[in-house]
């Protein structure tokens, strides 16, 4: 492995730079495929791996290693798993379903996804999510935290980080000091965390002291605006008070590395450069994709070069990557999916398993099983891309389960009354009407509207009939629903899926807990 104290000043920058790479690109466009090539040749130290199959991350990964004198820290946002950003791999419960399993459970998910990711040379899992949901109406963070109390979290993310590294991944808990209670999506503006200091101490930073009683590899930063510790409006991911915090108040020695810098909290009001800049200025150790990182690279080394002091940070930064990179053995384990068929399939059934644990339900229980007298017809509301292909393998899964040719459509609540009336005349000889609904995080005032227009439809659709309500993900808006049965679910992974049809059809033989 190569010696930072051989390396010029550009080469630390760039092992500090963590960019983007989409793996659908690298095989599929040539200049871009270059483009990553010339930053490996630069000496980044390692990149943020979006889409793309594992067999392609594998390939892809051994080639871009081959190419290096210092090995890459590939990472990578597999928080339930690997479906998060890739095609395959085992898709367990999100991470508010997790909170309802045990700890010894958690870890078992965790090191089951530190097995995947490993398998293909991503050594740096970018969780877990850290932040306690005190605000049901949190539009991002929502069923990706643990859970509503600061010390059930505090103690998964415990068991979270045990079990990635265990299996030689680095863990990153996110997202210090904590996004739980904010009311906008930091993907697209820069949310507020109003809290007074001793209030973030006692709830926001508890999961962070524990995963770092842990010792967890990385933490990360949010991009918050948190007045309580910067009153200068800097995201929390770009303060030099906030890397203060973790640094000297509750002594974290590991990685320090921002949120996305593409996203638009940070791009809505600097430059990739000068937010880069400003990360690593502030303590940070890793600038994690940034817009543009071969203008960043340039622009950091310059100013490296003119400002000793800026130049020691970086020196800094630079050995602690290597450090770590050293600690976890970052020597590339490559293992093809077809030599790991038996773990995957392990690892399927373990997730079907935890994902029925934690189902609840209430209501009309005598609804299910459905019994086998009575037809049934679905309907998915669905926004987006992702919901229709999620609802799609949901009612087909549950349609051969049943051996039932069900009437199922999709909705959203704009649908109008004549349409409505149509679907009531398919569906007049049905008992059981179920709705399945994929919401993530809603502002109050979307929920408040949303929910209002979803009871509307619900319940002119499902006039004269029972009706089963399903929520494969917010669970917050349940109060919010008019239903005989419901049931919580806490996640759209395909495990939740799978877990849902056997509750509604009374296989539970087939589960094997």
């Amino acid at each position: 492995m190569s010696n930072p104290g051989q390396w010029n000043v550009s080469e630390k920058v760039s092992q500090c730079v963590f960019p983007r790479l989409d793996t659908d690109r690298f095989f599929e466009d040539a200049d871009y495929n270059a483009y990553i090539c010339r930053l490996v040749d630069k000496n980044i130290g390692g990149f943020c791996i979006f889409n793309g199959n594992p067999e392609q991350v594998e390939q892809m990964i051994h080639k871009l290693q081959a190419r290096t004198v210092t090995p890459l820290l590939m990472s990578a946002d597999f928080e339930n798993g690997l479906p998060m950003r890739l095609t395959e791999g085992t898709d367990f419960p999100h991470a508010l379903g997790m909170g309802k399993l045990s700890h010894e459970s958690v870890f078992k998910i965790a090191q089951a996804i530190a097995k995947e990711a490993s398998g293909l040379g991503i050594r740096w899992n970018l969780a877990p999510v850290a932040d306690v949901n005190t605000n049901p109406d949190n539009p991002v963070i929502n069923i990706r935290s643990l859970g509503e109390d600061a010390e059930q979290v505090a103690q998964h993310v415990k068991s979270y980080i045990e079990g990635t590294q265990v299996e030689k991944v680095l863990a990153c808990a996110k997202h210090f000091p904590g996004h739980g209670d904010t009311g906008k999506d930091s993907h697209f503006e820069l949310p507020t965390v109003i809290h007074k200091l001793d209030r973030l101490s006692f709830i926001e930073f508890e999961p962070f002291r524990e995963a770092i009683k842990t010792n967890v590899a990385s933490i990360m930063l949010g991009h918050l605006s948190v007045p309580a510790i910067d009153d200068s409006g800097i995201p929390a991911s770009l303060s030099p008070k906030v890397v203060s915090i973790l640094r000297e108040d509750l002594l974290f020695r590991g990685l320090i590395v921002t949120d996305a810098l593409d996203m638009k909290a940070i791009t809505n009001h600097y430059s990739s450069e000068k937010a880069a800049f400003l990360a690593l200025a502030a303590g940070c150790d890793i600038a994690l994709m940034p817009e543009n990182p071969e203008s960043v690279i340039k622009f950091i080394t310059k100013l490296a070069e003119d400002d000793v002091e800026f130049h020691e940070k970086v020196d800094i930064a630079a050995r602690r990557i290597i450090l770590y990179k050293r600690k976890f053995g970052l020597i590339p384990q490559y293992q093809l999916l077809e030599e790991g068929k038996n773990l995957y399939i392990n690892h399927a059934k373990m997730a079907l398993n935890y994902s029925y644990e934690i189902l609840e339900k209430s209501g009309v229980n005598e609804l299910i099983p459905i019994p086998e007298n009575i037809s049934f017809a679905g309907f998915a509301f669905v926004k987006n891309d992702k919901a229709f292909r999620t609802a799609s393998r949901f009612f087909t899964m549950l349609a051969q389960a049943t051996e039932n040719d069900c009437d199922f459509a999709y909705i959203n609540t704009e649908i109008g009354d004549d349409e409505i009336k149509e679907m009531q005349k398919g569906i007049k000889d049905t008992g059981i009407i179920i709705f399945a609904l994929f919401y993530r995080g809603l502002s109050a005032e979307e929920r408040d509207f949303e929910m209002a227009e979803l009871n509307r439809v619900m319940d002119k659709i499902a006039t004269g009939k029972k009706r089963i309500v399903i929520l494969f993900g917010n669970p917050y808006i349940k109060n919010y629903l008019n239903y005989d049965l419901i049931v919580l679910a806490y996640s759209d992974s395909f495990s939740s899926l799978a877990a849902s049809v056997v509750m509604l059809t009374g296989r539970e033989e087939s589960l094997k807990f």
